[in-house]
């Protein structure tokens, strides 16, 4: 679905500021109406707006898309060190 995210879930529902504002902060009642992280993924019917070239980086959102599950498919690895005090 591309109107949701699989990541930061719990920070999806939370309003964003200034948006979730009212006057005088915020005059527009739309960005206070869909002023949840997850409200702008659907932004051509909530905000009423198309973009003419919507970019990422250069890449387009298909080309972000397949780079992103291009690196997922590599195994990655982190190493740690914890050093204490003595």
């Amino acid at each position: 679905d591309p109107n949701e995210a699989n990541c930061a879930l719990e920070q999806m529902k939370d309003p964003l500021k200034p948006f979730s504002f009212g006057p005088p902060y915020n005059l527009n009642p739309l960005t206070k109406e869909y002023s949840r992280p997850e409200d702008t993924f659907n932004y051509a019917d909530h905000f009423h707006y198309r973009y003419d070239n919507l970019e990422f980086v250069g890449l387009s959102i298909p080309q972000l898309d397949a780079f992103i599950k291009e690196r997922h498919e590599h195994d990655r690895v982190f190493a740690g060190e914890y050093m204490s005090r003595t």
